[in-house]
């Protein structure tokens, strides 16, 4: 076998396993991400990256990752210490202030759920401040969240509206949110042309 084979062999490989992990990854769960298609015709969605923190059958909640806006977290949560600015987590209650908390230490807090290992989504104001008084660079706080009724976000996924791809902390905490939409999107784009060459799709 030449090189230039093997090499050909390894890339193929390669995208089988990352078009098999797209396709397992389809299925909602808490610490998934929903992205937006393109051309979504909701304002409030439109080319945006959203964490499920809770999914189940009352509904859907989730906090938009790449929205940040141009408020000081020091005025969103004053007296605080903690660095960047306050993100948009979604239409719901935008007066509301709540957070993403990542840690290495189980929190006993029967209000703070767990997203993915070491990440945690907090509504209590208690719970906040006590992440932010433990490690403010490893908090981010939203003005509101995302939610839906039960049924909706399925319904929404045959239209379809988005795509759903696995989570990950490090998304969570991007340092790039403003570009976070792209990047992904064109994850999904590979996806769709690995079904449209294989055989069977």
């Amino acid at each position: 076998m030449t090189k230039r084979l093997i090499i050909q062999c390894l890339s193929l490989a390669n995208c089988i396993l990352f078009c098999a992990s797209l396709l397992h990854a389809q299925v909602p769960s808490a610490g998934k991400l929903l992205v937006s298609v393109k051309g979504m015709g909701d304002e409030n969605f439109a080319e945006t990256v959203v964490l499920i923190t809770t999914y189940n059958s009352r509904g859907a909640v989730g906090l938009i990752l790449n929205q940040p806006s141009d408020i000081p977290l020091s005025q969103a949560w004053p007296g605080k210490k903690a660095a960047g600015a306050l993100s948009f987590g979604g239409p719901v209650e935008t007066f509301r202030v709540v957070a993403l908390h990542q840690t290495k230490t189980s929190m006993k807090s029967k209000s703070a759920l767990e997203v993915l290992p070491g990440l945690y989504f907090l509504n209590e104001k208690q719970d906040i401040e006590q992440a932010i008084k433990q490690s403010p660079e490893h908090v981010r706080l939203f003005a509101g969240y995302s939610g839906w009724a039960p049924g909706q976000l399925d319904f929404e996924l045959k239209l379809p509206a988005w795509h759903v791809l696995d989570g990950t902390t490090q998304l969570a905490f991007d340092s790039a949110p403003e570009t976070l939409w792209k990047r992904l999107i064109r994850k999904t784009q590979t996806f769709t042309a690995w079904n449209l060459l294989t055989p069977g799709h």
